[in-house]
């Protein structure tokens, strides 16, 4: 993770962002190496075509051009794509010798044009040998991949681009020049967004490149950034990830997840991370959490505990000491999804009994949640699985002095009853819980004597 810089006790997430984020990504548009291992730059399959690929391998131009000619096997496209797209071709200059304006037509720029259609149009090879070029230190179009003539004092480019600035409403001539530099490459443009919000994107792709966990191509950071200037935000943190999950609707590819991603990544700096943060929280980011042992395999950003789902707040309260009790033991986040998942199921039988407080839940309501869960979704291992979790929590309520006003008979006790043919379903005495080809199941209140 990044380091933050050395910034002033109670400096705020401006401070920290200007501490932490290096020079190398301290700019408007940040250009990702060719071969970076995070923000990959696939590029068109078309030799010599270096925009990046839209769809079927192909960057957009030649994707269009593949539909207009069938849809040929991609052998035979690739075998004869045709000239460069737009924007990767040097414009053609006069055919007149010495002449370096844009071609108008008939391969004329529009002075020799118009002296070639005054004089009759004669034989266009002919003319061409013996016209002149009258115009000298002419200036040469502002765009760094272009060597035309520019038309006359009063323009800045080409005729070519002169069109194409035009069409696009006479931008800033700078902004123009690198918005056509950018056009189907692999860099990231941040030009446009407020401050304080080009540094939260600048410090989230720092950090994912340090990190090194996941790629992202850099389509999809385009993307990111093209939805937060449509929100208008000045900041990340002014919408709640859910907010930003609405806004991408159907369309929540892996620009959204970066988008979220990166949003965490600035809430992080702002609030810090450990338990004194997470533990207020209603939703816990366990890879934030120190110690906590998230499961074999590649580190992920995606394991949660989600206390939203339990309806009570006396409940949620308690489960969030249990189960920070039980991560910071050693216990694994699996195991804590279950006794959450275990408690979000309870939590619904709560609601439905109507109960408000943890001196109701007796033995008749743990016999009915026997019955609930019997009844409701998941195999026989899910069912046993939050039956018993729940009992630790109980018991573990009564062992640490959590809360003295729950019943002394609000337990599930393991019993072993006769075993009954693998084709036969039986219910127990004294309980809900429905019995089919297993040797065990759970009664509520105390262990009956032995037959």
């Amino acid at each position: 993770m990044t380091a933050v810089g050395t910034v002033p006790a109670g400096a705020g997430l401006l401070e920290k962002l200007l501490a932490s984020v290096r020079a190398e990504f301290r700019a408007e548009v940040y250009h990702p190496d060719r071969d970076d291992p995070v923000f990959v730059t696939t590029e068109c399959a078309v030799d010599g075509c270096d925009r990046l690929v839209a769809q079927h391998g192909l960057c957009n131009g030649h994707v269009i051009r593949w539909r207009h000619r069938g849809g040929p096997t991609m052998a035979e496209f690739l075998a004869d794509p045709g000239p460069p797209v737009r924007g990767r071709e040097e414009l053609r200059e006069c055919a007149v010798d010495g002449c370096r304006f844009g071609v108008n037509g008939r391969g004329l720029c529009c002075k020799h044009y118009d002296k070639w259609a005054r004089q009759g149009r004669p034989e266009l090879g002919a003319w061409i040998t013996w016209a002149v070029v009258a115009a000298t230190g002419v200036a040469e179009c502002r765009m760094p991949f272009c060597s035309l003539w520019v038309e006359n004092g009063t323009k800045v480019f080409c005729q070519n681009h002169q069109y194409r600035w035009e069409y696009s409403g006479r931008p800033e001539v700078e902004t123009f020049i690198i918005d056509c530099q950018l056009t189907g490459s692999a860099d990231i443009d941040l030009r446009g967004l407020p401050p304080q919000l080009m540094l939260e994107f600048q410090y989230a792709l720092q950090r994912r490149h340090d990190q090194r966990l996941r790629t992202v191509s850099t389509q999809f950071v385009a993307e990111a950034v093209h939805r937060v200037t449509a929100a208008g935000v000045s900041s990340l943190l002014d919408c709640s990830p859910d907010q930003w999950r609405a806004m991408f609707r159907a369309r929540m590819h892996a620009g959204g997840i970066f988008l979220l991603d990166a949003r965490e990544a600035v809430e992080m700096l702002r609030d810090g991370t450990g338990w004194e943060i997470e533990y207020h929280r209603d939703v816990w980011r366990l890879h934030l959490l120190p110690g906590v042992d998230i499961g074999p395999g590649r580190p992920t950003e995606r394991a949660h505990l989600r206390f939203d789902r339990i309806a009570q707040p006396w409940l949620r309260a308690l489960a969030k000491r249990w189960l920070r009790l039980r991560l910071s033991s050693g216990l694994s986040a699996a195991i804590a999804k279950a006794g959450l998942d275990a408690l979000a199921c309870f939590s619904q039988l709560l609601t439905t009994a109507g109960v408000t407080a943890l001196a109701e839940v007796d033995r008749p309501l743990l016999e009915r949640h026997l019955a609930w869960v019997n009844n409701g979704k998941g195999g026989l291992g899910v069912k046993k699985t939050r039956i018993g979790q729940l009992n630790t929590f109980l018991r573990d309520i009564r062992r640490h002095g959590w809360d003295d006003t729950l019943p002394g008979t609000a337990a599930f006790f393991p019993a072993t009853p006769h075993r009954f043919p693998r084709s036969s379903t039986a219910v127990w005495p004294n309980t809900s819980w429905r019995r089919s080809r297993h040797p065990r199941t759970w009664i509520a209140g105390p262990t009956p004597p032995d037959d």
